[in-house]
């Protein structure tokens, strides 16, 4: 098993898997971020770069 990782989103702490992206942590937080490209199920593409950190 896995040590989960510590991150905070806009003051809010959420503990995420390893391997998590950005964009599942702040969902995770609560936190909405723009994007049109993204979609769980497929793979990552980043042409939009909507949601670029």
């Amino acid at each position: 098993m896995s040590e989960r990782v510590n991150v905070t989103v806009d003051g809010v702490a959420v503990e995420v898997e390893p391997g998590t992206t950005i964009l599942q942590a702040c969902e995770a937080a609560g936190a909405e971020i723009p994007r049109f490209c993204y979609h769980e199920k497929l793979s990552i593409a980043g042409n939009c770069r909507m949601c670029l950190v």
